[in-house]
């Protein structure tokens, strides 16, 4: 099947690239516009001189809407010298509504331990010692006490900070969600429509896994997620977790199968498609993984903390790194080796050269906000938000629209095109025959003239001979 891109010029090409960044563009201002994540609310303490450290303090008027809910505190380090130490801490939380007199403690009442690192003079690195991943009391109530070794001075004073999202925000996410979740089933329909008269055996490689990848999209923009909202349980955050890693494998997948098939004729389960399944499987059971024991512990324990309250969270990060590492070098030598071969390539060198200039923008954006979001836990902002789900559902729809089949016009018009291009060059192979004809009767003319020529001069020698005979017997 022969698909539009593959008759497009390059002036529609680098059109279709500028609406892709426009789009982009746009979307990162609206973002820029858009409401602010968090909202905050600090309460200063200060501590008396051996009479311990406790902290207590309420967040009300929170709603659904503020969906998730955290604490940090920050210790004042009152020396003239850098600290670096461990501290502990117990922390009760308990939830009520505003008509209720008892609240209800939320998980368990553990005694955890923290390191925290000040600088002198200063503030010290913020501890999140609570997290709550959805609001289901409108009050909470959290009491905590402080452990701090006796070698060190008394610490005078602590600032908490309790963060919950906008509800402004919940609500913009909500209507960009679905208006996400209209494109994406535009899409879908429109891939449908303008493929009906072909069964699914008659696709292009590349259009199914342009439908595969649609479907999986729909769940990243997750339609669900309003029960979030409505639901006081972890069930809708783990449901969520895991459209999300569908669709981030299922791409993964898409990039490394799609630009290696450039390569092959013969697509064999073997030696194509299993070493990759197997590495995408380790990927996502690491991810999986991960992401599941986080949010089934902070179910459990909102005090917890992967970093320090799992011993097995460093070795799973670490094979996590080390197998996404493998894929990128992976892909790397793929692209490396289908520039070597592109000559000998087969498919059309658009379609490779389509793929990776959008994909390669892709790539580079997801590793950017991995990275961020991986240093900095503030990161999270409108402007992210809308700047991911545009660039994948753009990403994925442009891919859609240059991937549909040609339409009879393109067909028509390259078939005119090629039809004129015989034409010219049938009349340029008559021109060249006309030109040997004539060549060949000048040359034949030639040799005619030389031969009329040459018996001329023969009829005129045979003359004089016969007149110098008769000259000569007049003589005799």
């Amino acid at each position: 099947m022969k698909l539009k891109l593959q008759f497009m010029k390059k002036k529609s090409i680098i059109g279709i690239f500028i609406i892709f960044i426009v789009t982009l563009c746009i979307s990162f201002f609206i973002g820029i516009l858009g409401p602010t994540v968090w909202k905050k609310k600090e309460y200063n303490f200060t501590f008396t001189p051996n009479f311990g450290y406790f902290l207590y303090g309420s967040i009300e008027n929170l709603q659904n809407l503020n969906h998730q809910l955290d604490l940090s505190l920050q210790l004042e380090n009152p020396l003239n010298i850098d600290i670096d130490v461990e501290i502990g801490i117990l922390v009760i939380l308990r939830g009520k509504n505003r008509h209720s007199e008892n609240g209800e403690i939320i998980g368990k009442i553990t005694n955890k331990t923290r390191n925290i690192f000040c600088k002198k003079n200063d503030f010290c690195d913020p501890i999140y010692f609570v997290h709550q991943e959805f609001i289901k009391f409108s009050i909470y109530i959290f009491e905590a006490t402080l452990f701090i070794p006796l070698e060190l001075p008394s610490f005078t004073s602590a600032l908490v900070e309790a963060r919950f999202f906008n509800i402004n925000f919940s609500i913009f996410r909500l209507v960009l969600s679905y208006f996400y979740v209209v494109l994406i089933l535009f899409g879908i329909v429109y891939g449908a429509f303008i493929t009906r008269q072909y069964k699914w055996k008659d696709l292009a490689y590349e259009q199914k896994w342009i439908g595969i990848l649609l479907i999986f999209l729909l769940f990243f923009i997750n339609p669900f997620y309003p029960t979030i909202f409505m639901i006081y349980s972890s069930f809708p955050i783990l449901l969520s977790i895991l459209f999300q890693s569908f669709f981030f494998i299922s791409l993964f997948a898409f990039w490394i199968i799609i630009f290696d098939s450039f390569r092959f004729r013969k697509l064999s389960f073997k030696i194509f498609y299993l070493p990759k399944i197997i590495l995408l499987l380790i990927i996502y059971i690491f991810m999986m993984i991960l992401l599941m024991k986080q949010s089934v512990n902070l179910k459990e324990d909102p005090q917890f903390d992967e970093t320090t309250d799992d011993s097995s969270f460093i070795y799973l990060f670490f094979f996590l790194i080390c197998s996404i590492l493998i894929y990128l070098l992976w892909f790397a030598y793929i692209i490396y080796r289908v520039f070597r071969e592109i000559k000998e390539i087969d498919k059309s060198k658009k379609i490779f050269g389509f793929l990776f200039g959008l994909s390669t923008f892709c790539l580079v954006y997801f590793g950017l906000y991995a990275l961020m979001g991986w240093t900095n836990i503030n990161y999270f902002s409108s402007k992210e938000f809308i700047l991911t789900r545009s660039l994948f559902t753009f990403y994925i729809l442009f891919i859609l629209y240059t991937f549909t089949p040609a339409s009879s016009r393109m067909l028509q018009r390259k078939g005119i095109q090629k039809l004129f291009d015989n034409q010219n060059q049938l009349e340029m192979d008559e021109n060249e025959n006309e030109n040997e004809y004539e060549n060949e009767n000048e040359n034949q003319n030639e040799y005619e003239n030389e031969y009329e020529n040459e018996n001329e001069i023969e009829y005129e020698n045979q003359n004089e001979n016969e007149n110098q005979n008769e000259n000569e017997n007049e003589f005799k």
